[in-house]
């Protein structure tokens, strides 16, 4: 199976900056705060919709689930 590279004719210098980059620990500390901020964000608007309507979003959709 081909590489993304080579399927989309990019730069192997660029192709290449781009693995050494993604071992270190800056890149994994670098998502893993992207992503845990996104999930406080997601658990902060999840919380404020079942305060302000008293029930659970998806017993609001109505799809049976609680």
């Amino acid at each position: 199976m081909a590489t993304f590279a080579a399927t989309h004719r990019m730069n192997p210098i660029l192709v290449r900056d781009a693995r050494v980059r993604w071992r270190g620990n800056r890149a994994f500390w670098t998502a893993f705060i992207y992503t845990s901020v996104l999930a406080v964000a997601m658990q902060w608007r999840y919380s404020d919709f079942h305060s302000n309507t008293g029930q659970s979003p998806f017993a609001a959709a109505g799809s049976g689930l609680l």
